[in-house]
């Protein structure tokens, strides 16, 4: 016991423990569906170890940093909607520990030793993500069948892998950046080769559009140096195209070039139609959500199986708690890219905006689990720290 207390509190293996501090809150969707009991129940260990050590750590530091307050009231607002509504509590307080205590972690170890928290979570998400790609490769037919979709693989249905792929992008490059200076390595080249691979050979059109578009946005933001594109800039935009394609339909002014010339669906495989639904429960529940609710009750709202979310995050979260759960999401976004936006002449600042972008591209056609977007805001809002780490 002494010589693993040794171990751990030695700077050389702190990685070590930033790898299985984070390790439960990235748990692998297959080991729900294959019901492999016996590492579920090392996951509920570790789990309790890492709250337990954040415990610890706030009796420890006694200071409450402004990042977990406002990720606080995010769930708050979530979990009371969802209490008020007679959702599933349990499973709402399940996410949001999910997504409360990486963001704690991570916030704490990049303050503390930036270097070790990215080769720690960097190694993590490169097991994870190269696993699931040997097992697209080795299984071209799913690993499993799942209770709403029937191919996936390790990381679960592949329109989910994009979670994985961007959060391992950006700490690829960050890794990269601590290490070599450059957010441009063998390491993190292989990572988005790696990433696009996998997107390719599923063929998801988001997921494909978005890793293509990615290196086209990180190559503008290199030429403007952050003049013109910067991370206010490229969100807005985001914003804008979400508001356009969603309430009024854009898309219809081009549907020659969608439908004759990409042979594409103009509703985008029936969104159109899920979102035209979203925003009536949205406005039936008076704009405060209705919580986190039965997935069998969220299909027959959406008019299909499998379609258990809004497929646009800005809807969903509206769905899950109405306009005061968006307004707490604005919050969170507009204090942690403010120190992104102040570093926007980095190299750093450009991967993290590019990669933002990029989230938000895709977010208007899909609704994500939050925890690696948050985490990827979470990087910008201590870019200063990352940045010093380097220099000193």
């Amino acid at each position: 016991m002494t010589k693993l207390k040794e171990i751990l509190s030695n700077p050389k293996y702190q990685y070590l423990l930033i790898f299985f501090l984070m390790l439960p809150f990235f748990k692998p969707a297959c080991l729900e569906e294959m019901y492999l009991e016996v590492i579920l129940n090392i996951y509920r260990i570790l789990k309790a170890v890492a709250i337990l050590y954040v415990a610890y750590t706030v009796i420890k530091e006694r200071k409450i940093d402004k990042i977990y307050i406002l990720v606080g009231i995010y769930l708050l607002i979530f979990c009371g909607a969802t209490l008020i509504n007679e959702g599933i509590v349990r499973e709402a307080l399940s996410i949001s520990i999910s997504i409360f205590f990486p963001i704690y972690l991570a916030n704490y170890f990049i303050r503390k030793d930036a270097k070790s928290f990215f080769k720690g979570l960097n190694l993590l998400l490169e097991i994870f993500i190269y696993i699931n790609f040997l097992t697209i490769i080795l299984f071209p037919n799913g690993l499993y069948q799942g209770t709403i979709n029937k191919v996936n693989y390790f990381l679960g249905y592949d329109n989910g892998h994009i979670n994985y792929f961007l959060l391992g992008m950006a700490v690829s490059g960050i890794h990269a950046y601590l290490t070599h200076g450059k957010i441009i390595s063998f390491r993190s080249i292989i990572m988005y080769i790696i990433c696009l691979s996998s997107v390719l050979i599923r063929w998801t059109a988001t997921g494909v559009g978005g890793l293509i578009l990615f290196p086209i946005v990180l190559g503008i933001c290199y030429l403007l140096k952050g003049k013109w594109v910067n991370v206010y800039s490229l969100l807005a935009t985001a914003f804008l195209v979400t508001i356009g394609i969603v309430i009024f339909q854009i898309q219809n002014l081009f549907s020659f070039i969608i439908v004759d010339i990409l042979k594409k669906d103009i509703t985008f495989t029936g969104r159109t139609t899920i979102w035209a639904r979203s925003i009536e429960n949205i406005v039936n529940s008076h704009f405060l959500g209705k919580g986190y609710a039965d997935l069998s009750q969220r299909a027959l709202e959406n008019g299909g199986k499998g379609l258990v979310n809004a497929h646009n995050q800005i809807l969903e979260i509206c769905y899950l708690g109405g306009i005061p759960l968006l307004i707490s999401f604005g919050a969170i976004i507009v204090v942690t890219t403010k120190p992104l936006y102040e570093k926007r002449k980095t190299s750093v600042a450009w991967l993290l905006s590019a990669l933002l972008f990029i989230y938000g591209i895709m977010m208007i056609f899909e609704a994500y689990n939050l925890c690696h977007f948050f985490l990827i805001l979470v990087f910008g809002y201590n870019i200063s720290q990352v940045i010093q780490e380097v220099k000193s």
